[in-house]
């Protein structure tokens, strides 16, 4: 099915917030349960009276609450991204297809081609002459085979 410039940026901006609130919702949950066990760590670190234990749980609880941080935040930063595409796929829903099908048409574009004018390759140092399969024509039959620009 052929959509226009509409629908399809429609449907991405669609299908872009659809996997930001799903990823939004996946770093949150985890957040929560890394904030958990650094709460469960806590309370080892409480409860413990051995110096070294002590230390260990304090440094794992202080890891899981930065972790829990950087999650939590990230949760927040696809909440935004969300609701940005969610606006996008609104105003594509208002605009009209054929001001869009107008300003992605590409524009300047020649049907005529000359072959001459086409890839070459590039010669880099050191390099071997590349031989052509254009054949040399003498300067004064030059005007029966030019191209006209």
């Amino acid at each position: 099915m052929t959509k226009n410039a509409r629908e399809h940026l429609q449907t991405l901006h669609e299908n872009e917030a659809r996997h930001h609130v799903a990823s939004g919702s996946f770093d949150l949950q985890i957040g929560t349960e890394l904030t958990k066990l650094a709460d469960t760590f806590g309370k080892l670190e409480a409860d413990c009276r051995l110096g070294d234990s002590r230390e260990a749980h304090a440094a794992a609880k202080e890891t899981f609450r930065k972790l829990a941080t950087h999650f939590q935040e990230h949760a927040q930063h696809h909440s935004k991204m969300a609701e940005s595409h969610a606006a996008a796929k609104e105003a594509c829903e208002k605009a009209e297809s054929d001001e869009l099908g107008k300003r992605l048409v590409p524009t300047q574009v020649s049907a005529v081609t000359d072959p001459s004018k086409g890839p070459r390759a590039v010669i880099r140092p050191g390099q071997r002459e590349i031989q052509s399969d254009m054949p040399k024509v003498d300067m004064r039959f030059e005007h029966l085979v030019k191209v006209d620009d």
